[in-house]
C-alpha cells in the first residue's frame, strides 16, 4: 500500500507501547458523541483487524495529534486500504484554506475522507447558551457547539471543492465519494444529578459516553469509604491507566490533592469488587471558580 507520511514526531508521550496499544481499542471502540449523516465509525467503513504493535518511537504531546498518530498506524496497515494520505494540506497561493486529516482509497474503489476529533466537555447548565453551546471544553477554550459547526460547515465540505478535488487528482486519488466525521469521547454532567438537562441537544448521539464534574467544594458529595480515585495525567485521558494500589487515592487524599487546583483534572473512580479493582466512572474535578468563568465567557 502506498501512504503519505505525516511529519517527523519529535514530542514524546506518556503512555507505555501497552497504554498506546490500548489507547487505539479506545479510539476504535468509544461510542461517537455525535449523531446525524455526517457522523460515523470506522467500523461502518472498513473491517476490524489486528493491527502490529505500534513503533518504540516518540509520539505526539498534543492529544488530538496523538489520536491521529494512532489511527494513522491502524490505517496504514489495513488490508482493504490501498493507498492513505495523512494530513492533506490545501494551499493556494500560498495560503493554507484547510487541510484533511485523512483520505483512503479503500480496495474496491471508494475514496473515504475522514475527520477526527476527540473531545471532553463539560455541561454548565447556567450557561447562557443552550444545547450545544452549554458544553463547555475543560480548558474553556471552545465549546461542543462552535466545534461540531465548525466540522460540519468547513471540515467536511472542503473535501470536495475544486481544490482538494484537483489536489487529489494529482496525487492519484479519485474525487472523494464520500466525507465522514469519526468523533470519540466524553461529555461530562455536574455531580448533582438534579442539574442533568431533562432532555439532551438531538445532535448528540443517545448512548455517548457519559462522566460527571464537581467543584473542589463539592467532593464531599463524592465521598465513599469503599471507593479510590486516580488523578490521570493529561496524556491518560483516553484509555486511562491499571494504576497499583499505591498511587490511589482515598476522598480525603482526593481533597488535599486537589485543593486550590489551577486548572480541571480528570480523575478515575474505582470501585473494589472480588475479581480487583473496576473502573466505576470518571470525572472532572474543576477549580472553584470554573462554572462562574464558563458562565461569564462568550465562548
Amino acid at each position: 500500500m502506498m501512504t503519505e507520511q505525516p511529519p517527523t514526531l519529535t514530542d514524546t508521550h506518556h503512555p507505555t507501547m501497552p497504554g498506546r496499544m490500548a489507547d487505539l481499542k479506545w479510539l476504535l471502540d468509544c461510542p461517537s458523541l455525535m449523531t446525524g449523516p455526517h457522523c460515523s465509525t470506522l467500523s461502518e467503513w472498513l473491517p476490524a483487524y489486528t493491527p502490529p504493535s505500534l513503533p518504540s518511537s516518540p509520539a505526539p504531546t498534543r492529544l488530538g495529534l496523538y489520536a491521529e498518530h494512532l489511527l494513522h498506524h491502524y490505517l496504514a496497515h489495513h488490508p482493504d486500504v490501498v493507498r492513505l494520505l495523512h494530513p492533506v494540506t490545501l494551499r493556494y497561493e500560498r495560503r493554507t484554506l484547510g487541510e484533511l486529516d485523512f483520505v483512503l482509497l479503500r480496495r474496491d474503489g471508494l475514496c473515504l475522507h475522514i475527520e477526527l476529533a476527540v473531545k471532553w466537555y463539560l455541561y454548565v447548565p447556567e450557561r447562557e447558551q443552550q444545547g450545544l453551546g452549554a458544553y463547555v471544553g475543560p480548558a474553556q477554550h471552545d465549546t461542543l457547539q462552535r466545534k461540531w459547526r465548525h466540522l460540519l460547515g468547513k471540515q467536511l465540505p472542503v473535501a470536495h471543492s475544486p481544490l482538494a478535488t484537483a489536489l487529489l487528482k494529482e496525487r492519484g486519488f479519485p474525487p472523494i465519494n464520500r466525507s465522514i466525521a469519526i468523533v470519540p469521547g466524553q461529555l461530562f454532567y455536574p455531580s448533582n444529578e438534579s442539574h442533568w438537562p431533562q432532555t439532551t441537544d438531538s445532535e448528540i448521539a443517545p448512548h455517548h459516553r457519559r462522566g460527571w464534574w464537581a467543584t473542589e467544594n463539592d467532593l464531599n458529595r463524592l465521598a465513599c469509604h469503599q471507593r479510590r480515585y486516580l488523578v490521570l495525567s493529561h496524556a491518560l485521558w483516553m484509555a486511562g491507566a491499571s494504576p497499583g494500589a499505591e498511587v490511589l487515592l482515598d476522598i480525603e487524599q482526593l481533597k488535599t490533592r486537589c485543593a486550590d487546583l489551577s486548572r480541571p483534572v480528570q480523575v478515575v473512580c474505582f470501585s473494589q469488587e472480588e475479581q480487583g479493582r473496576q473502573e466505576q466512572s470518571r470525572g472532572f474535578i474543576v477549580p472553584r471558580l470554573w462554572r462562574q468563568q464558563a458562565c461569564a465567557e462568550a465562548l
